[in-house]
């Protein structure tokens, strides 16, 4: 039987997002170039395209997917994604510099983000989030009190490094005009 996952992510669904790949190094340089990551988690990955850029920046990148229907269109290694059903805790053995979750929200059941920011918040101390605003105001409630929001300047700072001509691109300013970055507060 197919998760609710599996039958919301087709194989058909995960084709389109073959045509969003192109992406790739815009979204990789403006974030690499502003955080400087060590090592990363893309979760909800899809077909790997940013676990594949991080790579290429010499990252240690991993993706997280609760489909496996993006086996047939993956762009990273197999062996760099994990499949994990994010309405359920998760718990790994490493923490990441950073955690980005890009236009997940908005797919997730809403009886299922609140555990998937808790599971964010577990895989990093800096998280990366774009979706729509109106589901922005329900991930920072999620958020725990540890964590603050570091829009102003992180998030600004990654846009700045955004090509002005890729800014107006639906599948690049999704990320640009949803992009929100949370961190974990210094003592």
């Amino acid at each position: 039987m197919l998760s609710d996952i599996e039958q919301k992510f087709t194989k058909k669904y995960m084709f389109t997002k073959t045509y969003i790949a192109w992406r790739k190094d815009i979204i990789c340089d403006a974030i690499y170039n502003v955080l400087k990551p060590k090592s990363l988690i893309d979760v909800g990955c899809s077909i790997g395209e940013l676990v594949q850029g991080f790579k290429e920046r010499g990252v240690e990148a991993k993706g997280l997917d609760g489909s496996r229907n993006i086996l047939e269109y993956l762009k990273c290694d197999i062996n760099d994604v994990m499949f994990e059903d994010l309405s359920e805790h998760i718990e790994l053995n490493f923490k990441y510099d950073v955690a980005t979750c890009f236009e997940v929200f908005g797919i997730l059941p809403q009886e299922h983000r609140e555990q998937a920011v808790k599971n964010l918040c577990g895989f990093s101390d800096r998280v990366l989030v774009a979706c729509e605003e109106k589901y922005m105001n329900e991930v920072r409630d999620y958020m725990t009190d540890n964590y603050y929001l570091e829009f102003p300047v992180m998030a600004i700072k990654i846009k700045h490094q955004v090509p002005e001509k890729w800014r107006g691109k639906d599948a690049v300013s999704k990320i640009y005009n949803g992009l929100a970055c949370f961190g974990v507060m210094d003592d």
